[in-house]
């Protein structure tokens, strides 16, 4: 739908544009929170922004100014609602909802066949990923699941800053692995408290309820109501997913690999891929891709091999890294836009033998191949 929209942004793109889905999407089943140096083409359904961050940590805590970024959120039902709007005015768009039965690169074409219908086209843009191709593609590599439940909040209190959100609150047991709350908060009575794992699997249900059950308490002793639920998973992976299956057919979404491999961070990464295929095809007609530079994907695997090896650690390098960089310096290097004596730099915070030790392993596994 990122890809959609950007199309639709480009009216002299004269393309003709199928967007097939199993079914029409409505609700607020996604929250996506993204940090950007400027605005972008979703301006208009930006549901909250804010210019710090607070860090909680047992050995740091801290308000930290994300200047020059912003931190921006969007809920799904806007973005799907903005979206439809767009593509049901523009006559290149049509859509199909249907279940996908198989995509095939043929002589001059792709076709897409579903249970109703098939469809041929020059591109195809493939987001359906296959639990059972993933777990092949990822199994010689390091895979962790960043696994939440959030509860969207009313209390009675007023106990919540509108104007800061909580990006790490580490002051939980960590139980051996990457575990921290994360709190959105929309007025002084409104917000959504996240539980936050980075771990092999996922918990049963009743684990996030009784935890964020827990937590509000320490919160407040007043009552609240819980407005809403969501729950999701993304795959945290340095495995190379390939961004496409010959010249026709290309993969988007998680399924593309934009998932950060160190933090799971995906939204803007695909808004960022969205806009680099439409700049290919306004310009040879041939769809260019969000580019990572090598070295960041070793960082990444770095991070996440230790993430998976010493979890119950994370929490104080993190608080290492947030103290001595602050929040600019750590977005800026999430971002991927530091340059080498920036990340050198950054490497220095922390206790260099763990990180060493992640290293040689990658290393061990490449010779392997």
């Amino acid at each position: 739908m990122l890809l959609a929209w950007e199309l639709s942004q480009n009216p002299t793109l004269k393309f003709t544009i199928l967007l097939i889905d199993k079914a029409p999407k409505k609700g607020n089943d996604r929250t996506w929170s993204f940090w950007a140096e400027e605005g972008n083409s979703l301006d208009e359904i930006i549901y909250k922004q804010w210019h710090k961050l607070r860090f909680h940590s047992p050995t740091f805590s801290a308000e930290l100014n994300t200047a020059p970024y912003t931190y921006y959120t969007i809920r799904s039902a806007a973005f799907y609602r903005h979206v439809h709007n767009a593509i049901e005015k523009d006559p290149r768009f049509s859509t199909h909802y249907a279940n996908i039965l198989h995509i095939e690169d043929k002589v001059g074409s792709v076709e897409v066949a579903t249970e109703t219908n098939s469809f041929r086209a020059k591109h195809v843009f493939d987001s359906l990923l296959s639990h059972e191709k993933f777990a092949q593609q990822v199994a010689k590599y390091t895979l962790l699941w960043q696994h939440f439940k959030g509860w969207f909040v009313k209390t009675e209190e007023e106990i919540f800053r509108p104007d800061i959100p909580t990006m790490f609150d580490f002051n939980i047991p960590q139980e051996g692995k990457v575990q921290f709350v994360y709190i959105l908060p929309f007025s002084k009575t409104e917000a959504l408290v996240e539980y936050t794992i980075f771990s092999e699997a996922a918990f049963e249900q009743k684990k996030y309820d009784k935890f964020l059950k827990i937590y509000m308490q320490k919160l407040t002793m007043s009552s609240y109501n819980i407005e809403e639920k969501e729950f999701g998973m993304i795959p945290m992976t340095d495995a190379p997913l390939p961004l496409n299956n010959g010249n026709r057919i290309h993969f988007i979404g998680t399924k593309g690999g934009l998932c950060k491999a160190s933090t799971g961070y995906a939204f803007r990464r695909m808004q960022e891929d969205a806009q680099a295929i439409v700049k290919g095809l306004l310009g040879k007609g041939v769809p260019q891709r969000r580019k990572t530079k090598s070295r960041f994907l070793w960082y990444d695997a770095i991070i996440l091999h230790q993430m998976k090896q010493n979890g119950g650690a994370v929490a104080y390098y993190f608080s290492k890294l947030f103290q001595k960089h602050r929040m600019k310096g750590m977005l800026t290097f999430l971002d991927e836009k530091t340059n080498v004596p920036k990340e050198l730099s950054i490497m220095g915070t922390v206790p260099p033998l763990p990180f060493m030790a992640s290293f040689r392993e990658i290393v061990k596994r490449k010779v392997k191949k």
